[in-house]
């Protein structure tokens, strides 16, 4: 029920942001990686939709930037470590995300951003339902007769920040395929 509630969150705030460059959708492989902490190794696979707009309050050394609004579903599986079986693990996440275009034809971006996630499961390295979701990425633009299709690479680090100790975390590597509308 707090899935469903998430989600219908998440539409209602995406739906309301004025969005001047149309809807993305994108899907991925997901893979956790071992640095910075990280025992439990998971992959899965990511869906999400984005919304964007321009934005001068993210304007970074007079590069101006874009306000990204980012929804995912992330499912993982993990190995059996210690006391937690391989199970599969589902979470919902929102992200924001400052977007900076660049390139001869403002092809290429680079992603910073902060979000939330709530998971149905914890793990060795998640240890509890809500975390935080710092990330970073970059991408490239395809202009195709009217529809973009991108191709991106994101860090997605999730923890719960410190709220609840131990706080290893795990760090995602994700290949986003997507296409704006």
């Amino acid at each position: 029920m707090r899935a469903v509630f998430a989600v219908v969150a998440l539409l209602a705030t995406t739906v309301s942001f004025a969005q001047d460059r149309g809807w993305a959708v994108y899907a991925g492989p997901s893979n956790s990686v071992p640095f910075l902490g990280g025992e439990d190794q998971r992959g899965g696979f990511v869906i999400g939709v984005q919304t964007s707009r321009p934005e001068p309050r993210v304007t970074f050394k007079g590069m101006e930037g874009e306000l990204v609004l980012d929804g995912y579903y992330l499912r993982s599986r993990g190995q059996e470590i210690a006391d937690h079986r391989s199970e599969w693990a589902d979470a919902l996440g929102v992200i924001a995300i400052a977007r900076y275009y660049f390139g001869s034809r403002k092809e290429w971006y680079v992603d910073a951003g902060f979000g939330v996630q709530v998971q149905n499961k914890t793990s060795v390295d998640l240890d509890t339902y809500l975390n935080t979701t710092p990330t970073m990425g970059a991408g490239y633009v395809f202009n195709t007769h009217g529809t973009e299709l991108q191709v991106s690479f994101r860090f997605l680090h999730i923890s719960n920040g410190g709220t609840n100790l131990p706080n290893q975390g795990q760090n995602h590597l994700q290949i986003l395929l997507g296409a704006r509308f």
